[in-house]
């Protein structure tokens, strides 16, 4: 299992996915790793989460909010309309928790709901 935090960097789009006959809420979170030069260094995770708990958690997640994400990570790569490789990280149906100490005052995101979060088991997560 995988755990980072950062900002989100794509807000969350929710869509409908007929080959499984359900909603996909996919987003991009920002991490900013440290280097041994003292610098850092950015990586992109791409972050889909299916069915209900994604939709209902899409409102709360939108560009800069900081997150901490826990799953199981595959890599990936395609190759872009400039015929160049990209590589990614993808990370389905994720646990999502937000930070509370970077809370603003009248942030309507701030009290994000229980039930929200609570993770549905599915077949697909590996056990252990």
């Amino acid at each position: 299992m995988t755990f980072f935090n950062g900002n989100i960097s794509i807000a969350a789009e929710t869509k409908y996915v007929e080959k499984i006959s359900d909603t996909a809420t996919s987003f991009s979170v920002a991490e900013n790793r440290p280097l041994r030069n003292g610098q850092t260094k950015t990586v992109y995770h791409r972050i889909t989460i299916f069915g209900k708990r994604g939709k209902n958690l899409a409102q709360y997640l939108y560009l800069g909010r900081p997150v901490i994400v826990f799953g199981y990570e595959e890599a990936g790569a395609y190759i872009n309309k400039k015929g160049e490789a990209v590589a990614y990280l993808q990370m389905n149906n994720a646990k999502i928790t937000f930070p509370t100490g970077n809370a603003k005052e009248g942030d309507p995101a701030v009290d994000v709901p229980d039930e929200v979060l609570v993770d549905e088991v599915t077949e697909e997560e590996p056990i252990g």
